[in-house]
């Protein structure tokens, strides 16, 4: 969902989409973007070879393409390739190697586990992320009325229970943490950024299952 500076009303939060769907639709723009422009350039560098004759076909089958109409699509492919790997595409999440140096601090909460059920503690921000031991932090950036937050709770709680004490889950109620929010450019949650050494090494925004979760963190290790 996106964030403004103050805080949203009911109404206002009934026209906003969240940010997964967001990030779908954005795909869908990118690939029919990307399917505009593959067409455009085949009609115009490369026209398809037409049969004019039965003969000119394949056994006088119309529905089977002569060998030089199948090599057109070769140097099709090749330039559309090309082209979107040039081109930007949706960005996942926020970006990689942002400090956390100068973010103001605030009252958030952490997961901890106390025989085996994930509880909250209240803690300071700063001294929750911005650490030196190499240990990975998951910051959450979530709100009570985000259904999308609420969705991803469970998961962050079922890797907490299984990564232990290798892993510092801090959650951020953006309603509460303004100056945080505001300094770290969170526009849109849940929004979930993974920092070691005080520096964000990793993150994604939007819902995402919990599996896919764990394999960040592993490429993280």
């Amino acid at each position: 969902m996106q964030l403004t500076g103050e805080k949203l009303t009911i109404p206002s939060l009934r026209r906003r989409t969240t940010s997964i769907f967001q990030k779908r639709r954005a795909y869908l723009t990118y690939f029919g973007l990307y399917s505009l422009l593959f067409s455009f350039c085949r009609l115009l560098f490369f026209p398809a070879q037409t049969a004019r004759s039965p003969s000119e076909t394949v056994s006088g089958d119309p529905s089977i393409m002569p060998v030089q109409t199948r090599r057109s699509f070769i140097p099709t492919v090749l330039l559309f390739v090309t082209i979107t790997s040039v081109i930007p595409g949706c960005v996942d999440g926020p970006s990689t190697g942002q400090p956390i140096t100068g973010t103001p601090d605030g009252m958030v909460d952490r997961l901890v586990v106390s025989e085996g059920v994930v509880m909250h503690e209240s803690g300071k921000f700063l001294e929750l992320v911005d650490r030196k031991d190499q240990k990975l932090v998951l910051v959450d950036f979530w709100a009570d009325w985000c259904g999308p937050c609420k969705a991803l709770a469970p998961s962050l709680e079922k890797i907490k229970k299984k990564w232990g004490d290798n892993l510092e889950v801090v959650k951020v109620d953006v309603d509460q943490n303004g100056p945080i929010v505001k300094h770290l450019e969170v526009s849109s949650i849940p929004d979930v950024r993974i920092y070691r050494n005080g520096v964000q090494v990793g993150g994604f925004v939007g819902l995402a299952p919990r599996e896919e979760i764990e394999s960040i963190l592993k490429s993280l290790k």
